[in-house]
């Protein structure tokens, strides 16, 4: 199948557009070379004086099956096999041949997947059962923009990470086998119980999560609600109307309260106390695809997994780093001066770009979390050269717009509270 002289280094990227990317940025003319074998497209590129064959997947080539055929369980034997061995809709066929077909010119091998568990294991299913390896040279990196893959290429590890690489398989292996054997227990169960066979999903991820709605819905349905008053006043402090709360969060009884009420009603009170405390408040922390996730939601509504779809498109067009991160560090490696600089050449963010610059300020502040791969979600900074769909548009903004406010000051502003006394009862303002 493969027209490609041999030998060659070949590549392997985690989908097509990342393929392309890392392509256009690795060869020296950035011109690659583009063939399509299977209508799968294959770059060619130049570097070092290597030729390299840059060939996609699309995503997981490989699933888990069950070696015995029989409706049972416990199932305990298990086996990698190709997707559309198992699926009918999975279209990834095309795609196991064409990098059978490579691996046979191939003296050199670079996984090129995302930089996480996932992408461990996609790169590591490849190599062992196509490619016919065990272990591959690794390039490690958070953005798709050129500067990031060359400097991944350049210092790129000898071997994958076994440590993301054996967790990533754990994770595969302990779903699969909680999933079957408890989903065949359960269906099994009820066909006893009703007499008829209905096949019911569990999950790992699923069965807790179930448990968690169930109960929080048992603390709704039960709970039993306890009644309390609160009081709030409306005064005017020089011609200017405020809203006090009486001193007692909350009365026990009605009775309480209305007697309270009686007692200041239309009475003048009197200032008996004012203090005044400096309070801050500072920037945001980045964002790690958790707080992504929350902040579109009470923004657009979109839901987690639209956010990390969308996040995804942004991240293969090179314009935000990696979104499945767990991170709030920003590290200065990342070139925060450089990245500002091409922010400020956008129009909706170079006034605040330009300020930032002009303040020499280019430690962002950062939050508490971290992750071993991948820093805080984070503009690039690259050009935008087309218009962005509206939702991608959204998050874009969003992404930007915190990324800048990490080197903005914080805001100062006097907290000053006002005890005011009306026939003995306090309030506050």
């Amino acid at each position: 199948m493969s027209s490609i002289e041999a030998p060659y280094i070949l590549g392997i990227a985690e989908k097509p557009q990342a393929a392309r990317r890392i392509a256009y940025a690795l060869d020296e003319n950035n011109k690659p070379q583009n063939k399509r074998l299977k209508n799968i497209p294959i770059y060619i590129c130049k570097r070092d004086g290597k030729k390299i064959v840059i060939a996609p997947a699309v995503g997981h080539l490989f699933t888990l099956s069950s070696i015995g055929k029989t409706w049972n369980y416990p199932v305990l034997d298990y086996e990698w096999v190709p997707s559309h061995l198992v699926y009918k809709n999975a279209r990834t066929k095309n795609f196991t041949d064409v990098f059978k077909s490579l691996a046979k010119g191939a003296d050199d091998v670079i996984i090129m997947t995302d930089f996480d568990r996932e992408g461990e294991v996609i790169g590591y299913l490849i190599l062992k059962y196509l490619v016919g390896k065990n272990n591959a040279e690794r390039m490690k990196f958070s953005t798709l923009t050129r500067r990031d893959i060359i400097n991944a290429f350049d210092q790129r590890e000898k071997s994958l990470d076994m440590g993301f690489l054996n967790s990533g398989l754990i994770r595969h292996y302990i779903d699969w086998l909680y999933g079957i054997n408890y989903s065949r227990a359960l269906s099994l169960a009820f066909k006893r119980v009703s007499g008829r066979f209905k096949t019911i999903s569990i999950g790992r991820v699923q069965g807790p999560t179930l448990g968690s709605v169930v109960e929080h819905e048992n603390n709704i349905k039960f709970f039993v609600p306890i009644p309390y008053w609160t009081i709030k006043s409306e005064v005017i402090l020089n011609k200017e109307n405020f809203t006090t709360i009486y001193e007692e969060a909350k009365l026990k009884t009605q009775k309480e309260a209305i007697q309270v009420v009686k007692d200041c009603s239309g009475l003048t009170g009197k200032i008996s106390n004012v203090s005044e405390e400096p309070s801050f408040l500072y920037p945001f922390p980045p964002f790690n695809l958790g707080n992504l996730q929350r902040e579109t939601y009470n923004h657009f509504k979109f839901s987690p997994t639209k956010t990390l779809e969308i996040a995804e498109k942004l991240y293969l067009k090179a314009l935000i780093s990696y979104p499945r991160t767990d991170s709030q560090k920003l590290p200065m490696t990342l070139g925060h001066k450089s990245i500002l600089a091409k922010i400020s050449k956008q129009h909706n963010y170079n006034v605040f770009a330009n300020e930032i610059i002009a303040a020499k300020k280019y430690k962002p502040r950062e939050g508490k979390q971290t992750d071993a791969a991948h820093p805080a979600i984070h503009p690039t900074g690259k050009e935008l050269n087309e218009i962005l769909p509206p939702d991608e548009k959204k998050l874009y903004d969003l992404i930007v717009k915190r990324y800048l406010s990490l080197f903005g000051k914080r805001a100062e502003f006097l907290k000053r509270t006002i005890q005011i006394l009306v026939n003995k009862h306090k309030f506050e303002v």
